[in-house]
């Protein structure tokens, strides 16, 4: 039992790398205005992160690293926040 939990969970991560990297993939490049594909623009991408950081999401994915057992809605939006994270970072919308 514990054998399908660990590969579940192996899967789940994988799965949403799989993702993070197929939006990253679509990614044009940093502007306002639009460009970065399915993604959104630089602008979107913060807003939406601001939203889930105004939930608390990002102390979740903190607390998910440091191992914290997090309920699957959670997990799903953890899983959100760092893809959107990931894209806002890699299109050098910081810049």
């Amino acid at each position: 039992m514990i054998a399908y939990r660990v590969l579940g969970r192996r899967c789940a991560v994988l799965v949403m790398l799989a993702g993070t990297v197929m939006l990253s993939a679509c990614a044009g490049g940093p502007d306002g205005a639009g460009g970065l594909g399915l993604v959104g623009s630089c602008k979107d991408l913060k807003r939406q992160l601001g939203t889930y950081e105004a939930r608390g999401v990002h102390l979740r994915a903190d607390a998910a690293g440091r191992g914290a057992k997090l309920s699957a809605k959670q997990r799903v939006d953890v899983a959100r926040y760092n893809g959107l994270l990931n894209s806002y970072l890699s299109n050098k919308c910081h810049v």
